[in-house]
């Protein structure tokens, strides 16, 4: 059952992966955790991600927690605009998708506890994990942001880095505006 997996993946009982981070404890990390119920729903769902290769699942299944946290219940288009500037920000920086997406302050809700992270929307999460993998398995996907590395909601918050004069070109999809910044150096 999925709601057991997932239970077991947050407890530790899952295996972490072997390329996971842990803390000082030995403990796996949140990244390593969430990965594994990732994986742990992906499996039980039968999703195809299961059948890549897991260092490039592992990409895929970080992807599919950023567009199912930031874009789950938005339009098509704008859930594969998360994943490509995820896409966009690795690419850029010579990164994994999976360094992107946890590195500390860069998407609001990686800060959560664990337990309110797991998926539990599996339609929004079947979505997200087809159109993680369209992007991250995709070796050049066409990139409807035109190169944005940086979105918000525009209802939601108004950010310092996107005021006028900053922002070199920018495209609203869905509920978010995509952004590609002069200097994208802010965030380090």
């Amino acid at each position: 059952m999925l709601s057991r997996a997932i239970s077991l993946a947050c407890l530790g009982g899952a295996v972490v992966l072997a390329s996971a981070s842990a803390d000082a404890a030995g403990r796996p990390s949140k990244a390593a955790r969430m990965i594994d119920v990732a994986a742990a729903h992906a499996a039980e769902a039968n999703h195809p991600v299961m059948d890549l290769p897991p260092g490039l699942r592992r990409q895929v299944l970080c992807t599919a927690l950023n567009v199912y946290h930031e874009a789950r219940g938005s339009t098509r288009h704008d859930q594969i605009s998360v994943a490509l500037v995820t896409r966009n920000r690795a690419l850029h920086e010579q990164r994994s998708y999976c360094s992107v997406v946890w590195e500390r302050a860069q998407f609001s809700w990686t800060r959560y506890k664990v337990q309110r992270l797991i998926p539990r929307d599996d339609a929004a999460w079947d979505r997200a994990l087809t159109r993680a993998m369209a992007v991250v398995a995709n070796p050049s996907p066409t990139d409807i942001t035109r190169g944005a590395r940086h979105f918000y909601n525009p209802r939601s918050v108004r950010p310092r880095w996107a005021r006028p004069g900053k922002v070199v070109t920018a495209r609203r999809i869905g509920q978010h505006r995509y952004v590609r910044l002069r200097d994208a150096r802010w965030y380090k």
